[in-house]
């Protein structure tokens, strides 16, 4: 399950490093992003895959564990304050951390809505804030959810209370439903 989980970043991070152009107007200076290219990645993968990535405490920590020595590179390559890799990799496993709990009360025949869930939070929250940003639009929910707010940090464009205080509410709210699950079970074994 680690490869499964270690592939995409260290496929991002090659990229990365071989300075290919991501797009025609993509900057020379392609390392510049490679903090934001793997949180994005990682937030992603963590959502879509979760289900068979984190199995328990164990698994949460194995996640990590080999997330943040991949983010520690990604910041010497785009030559990121440590401050900022810090903020990046804690609120990585606050997000880790929710989806551990959820796919712990979450039956495996009803996984598919909660990486649909995950997915909508991830890659729905980054639409948005491309569809915001391109069109010039008010204020939307994507400045809220844990991802873009968290880009939106690493970019200087906003303080951390926000990346940090979206994604601990999401830890809440799946601490919350996993309470509500293990007590729901437990009721039906008395």
């Amino acid at each position: 399950m680690l490869l499964l989980w270690l592939t995409p970043q260290l496929a991002t991070l090659t990229v990365i490093a071989g300075r290919v152009a991501l797009s025609a107007g993509s900057p020379r200076a392609t390392e510049r992003l490679a903090v934001e290219a793997l949180v994005i990645v990682q937030f992603a993968w963590a959502g879509l895959m979760f289900p068979v990535l984190l199995g328990g405490f164990a698994g949460w920590a194995a996640a990590v564990l080999t997330a943040l020595p991949l983010l520690q590179l990604s910041g010497f390559l785009a030559g990121a304050p440590p401050g900022d890799l810090a903020a990046a990799g804690g609120c990585l496993a606050l997000w880790l951390a929710a989806l551990t709990m959820l796919r712990a009360c979450v039956p495996t025949i009803r996984s598919g809505s909660a990486v649909a869930g995950a997915t909508l939070l991830t890659l729905g929250g980054l639409l948005l804030w491309y569809l915001e940003s391109e069109f010039a639009g008010p204020v939307s929910i994507a400045h809220y959810l844990p991802l873009p707010s968290l880009l939106l940090f690493l970019r200087h464009q906003g303080n951390f209370a926000l990346p940090l205080s979206s994604t601990a509410l999401l830890a809440a709210i799946c601490f919350v439903l996993l309470l509500a699950a293990r007590n729901r079970r437990r009721r039906l074994r008395d």
